[in-house]
């Protein structure tokens, strides 16, 4: 999947959450610049980068947002979160407590905020040694509902395919949404009898 700076019409807010240092910035930086900046200093609020991701025959165009994961940010994720497509849930495979606090991320946004959209879970640094193991790791995302993706910043390994499935998701469901009714909607005054 290719992807090309952002152009005018509908546009599908991505924010990156996870905690402080888990390489959201990173994550961001290869993907839209295809290199990797080692070192980088901690996001001071958010930034954000446009892109447009081509899915077969649509181009889905993404504004992902680079969020701050230090504690005295969290009080701002609700207006980084509000009004998301999906939300890309980042840790670090090397940092136990970053997983751990997975379960917060999770717990805050769908539960305190009642936010709706996928989250995917991304297991960041894969190029180094990892203190959780896949199989943690994917069941942890199926007891949330959460695609798991496996990533480095560093090597490029994962990102691609981390946007390219955020693409078809977003994609696909604006598919559903234009040629077909949604599954809510279907049956709401189906009625048996006469009366």
């Amino acid at each position: 999947m290719q992807h090309l700076p952002g152009q005018d019409g509908e546009t599908y807010k991505v924010p990156l959450i996870g905690d402080a240092n888990v390489g959201k910035t990173s994550i961001v930086g290869r993907f839209t610049s295809e290199r990797f900046t080692g070192n980088t200093t901690p996001t001071v609020g958010v930034s954000t980068a446009q892109v447009t991701i081509k899915n077969k025959d649509r181009d889905v165009k993404l504004t992902i947002w680079d969020t701050a994961g230090q504690e005295k940010f969290r009080s701002l994720v609700p207006l980084y979160t509000r009004h998301a497509s999906l939300l890309i849930l980042v840790f670090d495979i090397t940092n136990e407590e970053s997983f751990n606090g997975c379960e917060d991320w999770v717990t805050k946004v769908r539960g305190d905020m009642g936010i709706k959209c996928p989250i995917f879970l991304c297991a960041n640094k894969i190029d180094l040694n990892a203190c959780v193991t896949r199989e943690q790791i994917d069941e942890w995302g199926r007891e949330h509902d959460c695609q798991v993706f496996y990533t480095s910043a560093q090597t490029g390994t994962g990102i691609d395919e981390l946007f390219n499935a955020v693409g078809a998701k977003l994609g696909n469901a604006v598919q559903k949404s234009q040629f077909g009714p949604s599954p809510n909607l279907t049956k709401a005054n189906t009625r048996k009898g006469c009366c």
